[in-house]
């Protein structure tokens, strides 16, 4: 099974770990790049996110320390494996990050 096939379906491929890992892996060495595209953002402190499709949170997670405290992230995924995934992400920097099983 591709890895794209997989991420059609995370929780039904029987890979979801590995998909979770293989999102993390790829979320470390496209940092750099990120950062680049946040600047676009034009967020500030107190802004609101929701980032659709969040996968195992990375996202969330650093677009929490760019809105601060007062900010607000959401995070929706398709998958109950990549939301808990998130939400372990989320619980090592302290933040209350709204991450919710959903579809766009």
């Amino acid at each position: 099974m591709s890895t794209t096939t997989g991420f059609s379906d995370v929780d039904g491929s029987g890979r979801s770990g590995d998909l979770v890992d293989y999102l993390a892996l790829m979320a470390d060495r496209l940092a750099d790049y990120r950062q680049e595209g946040f600047g676009l953002l034009n967020l500030v402190p107190g802004s609101a996110v929701l980032d659709v499709g969040c996968g195992a949170g990375e996202i969330c997670v650093e677009l929490a320390d760019r809105v601060g405290p007062a900010g607000r992230i959401a995070g929706v995924d398709v998958s109950e494996a990549m939301i808990e995934a998130a939400r372990r992400a989320a619980a090592t920097v302290g933040r209350d990050i709204d991450l919710r099983v959903a579809s766009a």
